[in-house]
């Protein structure tokens, strides 16, 4: 009961936070939203490796939006589009006001081979505790539950051996966050099948297993159930 108190407290929260946020000027975000140790994605880019960001829906993930002013990296986010259009290009428009490219899940491996020939290099932000599809191959349990897993955070930071990073957004109190980079990998590449999502997956748990207010809670991630044939990874 108290836990569910306080996540609706948060999530009330965000919702005003949400709001608030295209008023907001960079000087007042970055006073409200701190980037702990950037450092750690700008050594990537000087020993030129692209990264994969990896999250999950903690904290405020929305008011990462000024985080292409601290790092060296181009910052794409891979997403799936709303299907109501008007809403879907206002949410672009306030997610990609400081350089941010936003790419649409269907054609993230294309938009990511065209940077690549290009030479840049990039930091591909995923949120990767969203609901995948149930025909999935990758089920894992999370939080104690049999859970589709969206692969795409495994295998494309794979093809472009990009370094592993998680970003991890902690609430300081009403209306302040601070986050954290922690690299999981250097290179997807040389790790083993399913060794990229499990040790990301562990990683967001324990966040969640601390100070499980701060995640959304609501949306529903388990409405699947694993089918006959596919085992857990």
């Amino acid at each position: 009961m108290r836990i569910a108190k306080a996540y609706y407290h948060h999530f009330s929260d965000m919702l005003v936070e949400s709001i608030k946020a295209p008023q907001m000027s960079e000087k007042v975000l970055n006073k409200h939203f701190k980037y702990k140790n950037p450092e750690v994605l700008n050594d990537l880019y000087d020993q030129g490796k692209s990264v994969a960001l990896l999250s999950g829906h903690y904290g405020n993930w929305e008011w990462a939006v000024a985080l292409p002013t601290f790092i060296k990296h181009q910052l794409n986010v891979i997403y799936r589009p709303i299907h109501d259009k008007a809403l879907d290009n206002h949410m672009k428009q306030i997610r990609s006001r400081y350089g941010t490219c936003l790419i649409p899940a269907q054609v993230s491996l294309r938009t990511l081979i065209e940077f690549e020939k290009k030479g840049q290099l990039t930091a591909t932000s995923y949120l990767t505790d969203q609901t995948a599809l149930k025909d999935t191959p990758y089920w894992m349990t999370f939080l104690n539950q049999e859970t589709p897993i969206f692969p795409g955070s495994e295998i494309i930071p794979s093809r472009f051996k990009q370094a592993i990073v998680f970003l991890n957004i902690q609430k300081v109190r009403r209306g302040y966050y601070e986050v954290e980079f922690t690299k999981l990998f250097d290179d997807a590449s040389q790790t083993k099948p399913y060794e990229v999502t499990k040790a990301h997956l562990r990683f967001l748990e324990d966040i969640i297993r601390k100070k499980p207010e701060f995640w959304l809670w609501s949306h529903k991630r388990w409405k699947h159930t694993r089918p006959e044939g596919i085992s857990l990874k």
